[in-house]
């Protein structure tokens, strides 16, 4: 067989042939899959260093306000505001005056009642935090909060014994794509 291109001719021996279209679209599916997987992979890291971000961020938070705090047994008048007036804030928490969150949701500090007490408490609220990284997010943080609530589900409940559990936390962060999640420390 003979060919001709740009003056010179190209001859091909017997059995010699470029690839078939069957090769060629299974070389383009396995690369299809390939980016598929790689994408996956992808995702699910980049949520789980959003999820230790955000942990490291939230027991900055924590410290930090109890520094201000100091020995006052109240924590009346905290806010991020102030938080962030007084470069209390993860600089990374910051947009203007207050403080957002990994997955673009307002981040909320305020003082909060527990027991019998009065504003003797702190709860940080979390807003837009994706039902997949809810429970890692709580898990990694749940040793420091006495009580943890996503939208109305209580998950930790130190002085009535509740733990987060599975179930429990298949049961708060479950409920919507994206969840409100309040911690709350004494």
């Amino acid at each position: 067989m003979k060919f001709n291109y740009k003056g010179r001719v190209i001859r091909f021996q017997k059995g010699q042939s470029g690839f078939t279209m069957i090769e060629l679209l299974a070389t383009i599916g396995v690369i299809l899959v390939l980016t598929a997987v790689g994408f996956g992979v992808y995702r699910f890291v980049n949520s789980g260093s959003r999820a230790v971000a955000t942990e490291s961020s939230l027991m900055t938070l924590l410290t930090n306000a109890r520094e201000m705090k100091g020995l006052s047994s109240v924590y009346t008048g905290i806010s991020a505001a102030n938080l962030i007036s007084l470069d209390k804030a993860p600089a990374d928490m910051i947009s203007g005056t207050g403080l957002v969150n990994r997955w673009g949701g307002a981040v909320t500090v305020s003082a909060a009642s527990f027991g019998a007490g009065t504003d003797n408490a702190l709860a940080i609220t979390l807003d837009k935090v994706p039902t997949s990284e809810c429970s890692s997010v709580i898990s990694a943080t749940a040793q420091a909060f006495q009580e943890i609530t996503v939208g109305t589900t209580t998950v930790k409940d130190v002085p009535n014994g509740v733990e987060p559990t599975p179930a429990l936390l298949a049961a708060g962060c479950g409920g919507a794509t994206e969840n409100l999640i309040t911690f709350t420390s004494i």
